[in-house]
């Protein structure tokens, strides 16, 4: 059996979360992978906050974290 992309990983995730109109939380140390999560969750509907690591996570005003508009 093949192993998944990243991407095509990330784009079965969102097939199965399906259209969103709530808000989700993506906490991921590596840029690209938490990019790509973003851009295409936020494609669907859905309202994206990403942050670098848990620590970052817990004070949303921190650099690191991120919010989708």
């Amino acid at each position: 059996m093949e192993s998944l992309s990243t991407q095509e990983r990330t784009r079965s995730v969102v097939f199965m979360l399906g259209q969103g109109c709530q808000t989700i939380l993506v906490v991921e140390d590596e840029r690209f992978v938490r990019n790509v999560t973003w851009e295409l969750l936020s494609e669907v509907g859905y309202h994206v906050l990403s942050a670098e690591s848990a620590a970052v996570a817990k004070d949303p005003s921190s650099p690191g974290c991120n919010r989708s508009t």
